[in-house]
This record gives C-alpha cells, structure tokens and sequence, in this order.
C-alpha cells in the first residue's frame, strides 16, 4: 500500500435521528460574554440527520443545551463576539457533560468527561499518513466508542477488505450512532462491484452531461478541484492514461469541487485536460460528490466498467494504466 497525499475535508452533512432519553450539556465561560448567544450544532457525516440547531443566551456565565443523541457525536460550539463568529467542534459522549470554556473566543476549553478527551486526543495523534500503520491504528480502536467515526473518515485509505473486517470488529453497543450508519451506507453502496450512480451537471459550456453518457466504454470518475495541490500533482498520469486508452474505448469524467469558474476552467487548460469535465461550481457541496458518492477528500476516483459497475477506486499513479492493460484488449 502506498502513501498517498490527499486534500482531507469531513464533509459536513446532514440522516437518522436516534431517539434515546436526553442528556445535559452545561458549559461556563466568562461572565462578560453574559447576554451573547451561542449556538450549538451537530456535525454528522452523509446520511445523517441531527438535532435542530440550538440557540441560547449566556447568563451569569453559564449556557446549557440537551442532545437526544444514542451514540460518540461531534458538537459544533459558535459564538459572535465583536462582529466575528468563533467555533469549536468537541467531541462527545451521550452523558450529562460539563465544558468549561477558558476564553471567550472557544479557543481553550475543557471537558470534564472522566478522560475521554485525553484518551481519543492521544489515540487520533497516531493516525498517519501511512496506510498499513493507518490500519493498525484504526483497528486498534475499533472497539472504542470513536471506532466507527476513524474508520468512516479513513476508509478511502485502506484496502476494502479491510473495512468490511473491521466494520463487523464494532461492537453492538456502539453501532447506535450516526457515523456507523453511515459507515455502512458507504459499504453498501460504494464498494467495488456496486453499480455507478447516476448524475448530471453542467460541463464549462454550460451544458448538462451525464455519466450514462459515457455507457459502453470504461470510464474514470474523477473528483478533483483546481486549488487542491494533490490533485494538480496527479493530472500528468491522468493524462497519460487518458492518451493511452482513449482510442480503445476509454474515458474520464471530471467532477469539480471549484466554486470559481474562471479557476477550474483555466486549471482544465493548463494541465492539458481534454476529457468530459462538469461542477455545479459549489466546492465542497457539490451534489454530486456531496450528496451522491459522499466524497471525503480528493483527489478520488472510481474505475467503472462499460456496464456501469465499479470494477476499482482511489486508483493513482501508474495503477490506472496496468489495470487498463488487463481489462481493455
């Protein structure tokens, strides 16, 4: 397995709401903030839905917020102050929590969890960028509350096989949350062998293209973005591939995540890309990658057959080449 350096965002997305008996999430800060608003949300991966955001006032430097959530969630914390809005995301447990906030920006806090936060501090700082010590890391913290969130956020990372074994190492008590439910969306829809999904947007002209455009040839789908210095990188051996293969039945569909048009189009020309290309020009919200193929970091891709079916992925390198070589006469 090789080290792979990627442009990483968790996507931020709104899917099952686990209903369980509600818990208390106090906090403290400093009594000169006493009449700001802070707010309080729940950051979910694709296929989850959360609470309702929660808005409250900070009185005698004290704000509280309850959460119905069964499982190890991701809070969001905002707060206005001088005309800026500040964040913190914290990670939690669903029990009656107290945070104390250490300055008025959410810069510094504390949690008072029984260590929790020390423990998966201490275990996330492991995670490399090597994919076999990725995968001792991760398996190595299965079996803890976070277990499912490191393997979801990871899994583009390691060989499938790997996270269809770990997914089963879970345990029961801690699949009742919303980062295991969407784990195993993505198991069951994304792996190889799976059909490619359906789509259309809007190529540089302005005109609508679908992927069912391209059925009957094999074809590549690329996700990549213009600022994303990895993808840059690997578009010479796209390239390669793409004049290799062309002539025997082969080709790429780009999917952007620019939100700058003049950007994504002049990034098309100068790296010589003269394959199919669409966006809907929203960055990391794309409805495509986004709503559809859940896409985490890029650059991604998958390698789909002339019947539609996802036959390899996260293909980089000369791996697309050798694996044309032995599906294309």
């Amino acid at each position: 397995m090789k080290n792979k350096l990627i442009c990483f965002l968790l996507v931020l997305i709104p899917t099952v709401l686990f209903a369980q008996k509600k818990f208390q999430i106090s906090g403290t800060i400093d009594r000169k903030m006493d009449g700001h608003m802070i707010k309080m949300n729940i950051i979910l991966p694709p296929y989850a839905k959360g609470l309702p955001e929660q808005v409250t006032a900070i009185k005698d430097g004290k704000f509280f917020f309850q959460s119905d959530r069964s499982g190890f969630e991701l809070y969001g914390f905002t707060i206005s102050h001088a005309g800026k809005l500040y964040n913190q995301i914290i990670r939690l447990l669903p029990k009656d929590t107290k945070i104390e906030f250490q300055d008025t920006l959410l810069k510094k806090y504390k949690v008072f969890d029984d260590g929790f936060q020390l423990v998966f501090a201490r275990e996330s700082a492991k995670i490399k960028n090597d994919s076999l010590q990725l995968l001792k890391n991760i398996e190595a913290n299965i079996k803890q509350p976070f277990g499912s969130y490191l393997l979801f956020s990871h899994m583009d990372r390691i060989p499938e096989s790997e996270v269809i074994r770990l997914e089963k190492m879970i345990p029961n008590r801690f699949r009742d949350n919303s980062w295991y439910v969407s784990l195993k969306m993505r198991i069951s829809k994304f792996m190889i062998g799976k059909p490619a999904l359906e789509f259309s947007q809007n190529d540089p002209g302005g005109n609508l293209f679908k992927l069912s455009n391209l059925k009957g040839k094999y074809v590549l789908l690329d996700f990549w973005a213009s600022w994303c210095i990895p993808c840059r990188k690997e578009n010479p051996n796209l390239v390669r591939a793409f004049n290799k293969f062309n002539g025997k039945g082969f080709e790429i569909l780009s999917v952007s995540l620019d939100t700058d048009k003049n950007q994504w189009v002049a990034a098309i020309k100068a790296d010589g890309l003269t394959w199919h290309h669409v966006t809907d020009l929203k960055g990391w919200e794309n409805s495509v990658s986004r709503g559809l193929y859940q896409v985490q970091s890029v650059p991604q891709n998958y390698l789909i057959n002339p019947e539609g079916i996802i036959i390899a992925k996260n293909l980089y390198g000369n791996e697309i080449e050798k694996i044309l070589e032995k599906v294309i006469p």
